[in-house]
């Protein structure tokens, strides 16, 4: 076994004053901290920027530079959750039928969840990605801007036709929605149906425990294997000469592989699923945010030229991917920590995108900021696939909006309501007024 050290400096023993308030967001007693939890990132990358939670379930990672570092480390971290040791009750297992039936749903999604391009590490990563990787290209993607945009239009004319409506129920989602079902060549019919099992799946994830007793279990179960038969028939009964060159190529892999089926059908399934969640978030939270910086809102409607470093500040800011999960495979040092083969760490992308180390006055929102990258999409072997169409859909979006609506303005404050997920944080629904 090898040993690496990184940023090796000692820090300071959790306090119990800490540890309650990490608490308070991580178990989500605390609505306030999970909506807006960068006060307890904070108090995290000051006082353990490398956090072992004390039932020893998970180590938290918060400062940038070593968020960073361990996205880029694949010899002693893994994507793979399988490297998971899970600490298991000694004893009989239990008889109670209605725990065994539960504990047979849960295996069952987590079983599907695990082919997904995200749990896999090299070559199979690669092996899979380069399948779709063309698709989703700078070049390739920028061929349907003229397309994104119009539809960025049709779909506001319809929202903004009564003078007021939901930035998310009425818009931000149902863009990205629409935009990667037409990639995959699925009908917009299917697409209100298709986030609705969307929901369900990310409720799931979302909450405080991944287990028996996840209240979301049931519904996030039946709605995967709705989603998963939706998907199959396709790609055991379409026609490939009808099918987008991006769609094509997966289902041809899918019925020339026998071995690859599950993987591309969880690829597949995750190409619509966070193919659209993330940027959804973005394009409402975003707006929220802008609505609350109003001087960054009119800098966007007077000079659409930033809207590059727009983009690139509102997924800083928000980070609405609210952090990765790697396995540890080989004993290491993190910042002063030792860390253990099978110990569960969640890196923080959030808190490092609001690191004082590495970007000046980060809970600023400046649309012209220059400098750092963010890491929202991550960095290494796993950086995002869809990169480059969310930045191309959150430029349209935001572009359109503060082109056609510069008076916009959050209509109901009552109305803003943010999530409670541990995946995606950010804005369920907020009414906004266009007059």
């Amino acid at each position: 076994m090898s040993t690496s050290q990184h940023t090796a400096k000692a820090v300071p023993t959790t306090t119990a004053a800490l540890a309650e308030l990490v608490d308070g967001w991580w178990m989500r007693t605390d609505p306030q901290a999970t909506a807006h939890p960068w006060g307890v990132f904070e108090r995290l990358r000051n006082e353990a920027p490398v956090y072992r939670h004390p039932s020893g379930s998970v180590v938290l990672v918060s400062r940038y530079a070593d968020v960073n570092h361990v996205l880029f480390d694949s010899d002693h971290f893994s994507s793979d959750p399988h490297h998971l040791k899970v600490n298991k009750p000694a004893g009989p297992a239990t008889e109670d039928p209605e725990i065994q039936r539960r504990t047979q749903l849960l295996e069952e999604i987590l079983d599907f969840h695990y082919h997904f391009l995200s749990a896999f590490d090299d070559p199979h990563h690669t092996e899979l990605r380069s399948l779709v990787n063309r698709a989703f290209t700078a070049r390739a993607v920028n061929e349907s801007a003229e397309l994104i945009e119009a539809l960025v239009d049709e779909l506001l004319d319809a929202a903004s036709a009564m003078g007021e409506f939901d930035i998310m129920d009425d818009f931000a989602w149902r863009l990205p929605l629409i935009v990667v079902t037409q990639m995959l060549g699925i009908s917009r019919e299917d697409c209100e149906e298709i986030h609705a099992l969307s929901d369900d799946i990310g409720a799931f994830f979302g909450a405080r425990s991944v287990g028996v007793g996840n209240e979301h279990l049931e519904s996030a179960h039946a709605s995967m294997l709705k989603l998963r038969a939706y998907l199959g028939n396709i790609f055991d009964h379409g026609n490939l000469d009808e099918m987008p060159s991006l769609m094509s190529v997966i289902v041809q892999g899918y019925r020339d592989h026998v071995e690859l089926q599950t993987d591309l059908l969880a690829l597949t399934y995750m190409l619509l699923f966070a193919g659209h969640e993330t940027t959804a978030r973005l394009l409402a939270t975003g707006t929220h945010s802008l609505m609350e910086h109003r001087d960054q809102w009119d800098l966007l409607c007077e000079r659409p030229d930033v809207m590059s470093s727009a983009v690139e500040e509102l997924l800083r800011y928000e980070s609405v991917a609210i952090g990765v999960s790697r396995y540890v495979v080989e004993p290491t040092v993190l910042c002063g920590v030792e860390l253990h083969p099978g110990e569960w760490v969640r890196l923080l992308l959030g808190a490092g995108n609001h690191d004082p180390l590495q970007f000046e006055d980060p809970e600023r929102l400046d649309l012209t900021r220059r400098g750092a990258k963010q890491l929202a999409f991550g960095m290494g072997q796993h950086f995002c696939l869809g990169a480059a169409l969310a930045r191309l859909e959150a430029a349209k979006g935001f572009g359109r909006l503060s082109a056609r609506f510069p008076d916009l303005k959050i209509a109901d404050p009552s109305s803003v309501t943010f999530n409670s997920s541990m995946q995606f944080r950010g804005i369920v629904n907020a009414r906004v007024s266009v007059k």
